[in-house]
């Protein structure tokens, strides 16, 4: 984002708010502060509170749709919320997502506003029993992620493969295009692992579901 529209942020999500919250009075913006991970997009933390029929303190983070490293340009910021806004009330646990913006008066690009939960993704002090439940509990959400009818949840917006090989396929050649994108010199390992991973996609699925794109 632009200086001036980063130095004018809790302002805007003041207004912005206060706009989108017909209910709510005197709408106060605290401890705007900049996320140190998630560097695909622009990610800022803030704390908000209002006052309606009783006060109300929410976390919450302003994810934009700019660009701040390589990012698969493919996945966009819209695509994103929908996602999330399905797998809400499903075994799969997502922060709540209020609001997708499309008008760039709000601050010169698309963004998101949305629930802020507090973690530490720092597995590495944790001890191996921890570190062993956390990685169980996370295939445990994957497999509830697997089970869901992507269908019925209206997501065939993403765009469904039609058979076995063309699963692994979209998902190569996405990667692929993304890459190439990004490339300041030859890379020949990369180049030689896309070429095996074309040349070896499965041919066989048991059936087509919603997977965890970065796994």
């Amino acid at each position: 984002m632009e200086p001036d529209t980063i130095e004018r942020l809790p302002e805007i999500l003041r207004s912005y708010l206060s706009e989108h919250l017909p209910n709510a009075r005197n709408v106060s913006i605290h401890n705007v502060s900049r996320s140190p991970g998630g560097n695909s997009r622009s990610m800022w933390f803030f704390d908000a509170d209002w006052e309606g029929e009783a006060p109300i303190a929410k976390q919450l983070m302003f994810r934009a749709n700019e660009s701040t490293c390589f990012r698969d340009e493919e996945a966009s910021l819209e695509k994103e919320y929908r996602v999330f806004r399905a797998l809400q009330d499903t075994p799969v646990p997502v922060p709540a997502n209020y609001w997708y913006e499309r008008d760039p008066s709000w601050a010169g690009e698309d963004f998101v506003i949305r629930e802020r939960v507090e973690g530490d993704t720092n597995f590495r002090d944790l001890p191996p029993a921890s570190q062993q439940a956390i990685l169980d509990h996370f295939v445990e959400i994957l497999a509830a992620q697997h089970n869901l009818d992507w269908e019925a949840m209206g997501l065939s917006f993403l765009g469904a493969p039609q058979d076995g090989p063309e699963c692994a396929r979209m998902v190569v050649e996405r990667w692929e295009r993304a890459t190439k994108r990004e490339l300041l010199e030859p890379q020949p390992v990369m180049t030689a692992t896309m070429a095996w991973l074309k040349r070896n996609l499965p041919t066989e699925v048991d059936r087509i579901v919603l997977g965890q794109g970065q796994v």
